[in-house]
């Protein structure tokens, strides 16, 4: 999805977003470093409620299959 987004910058704003796409995603791993460590039951309750709502996102799949 982000490279689509690029694709409709101008040439200078598209090598901008490239130069920040790297910085971007070591800081998002930092936030999540760090919310994992200081707060590790908050983020294992987050991980059910992702997991519970892939799950029924699934079955609802499956159901217009059958």
């Amino acid at each position: 999805g982000s490279r689509i987004v690029a694709m409709f910058l101008p040439e200078r704003l598209r090598q901008v977003y490239y130069g920040f796409s790297i910085p971007f995603i070591v800081l998002l791993a930092a936030v999540f470093l760090y919310f994992y460590f200081a707060h590790p039951e908050a983020m294992m309750e987050a991980y059910r409620g992702v997991l519970l709502d892939l799950h029924d996102g699934v079955l609802s799949l499956l159901g217009f299959v059958e």
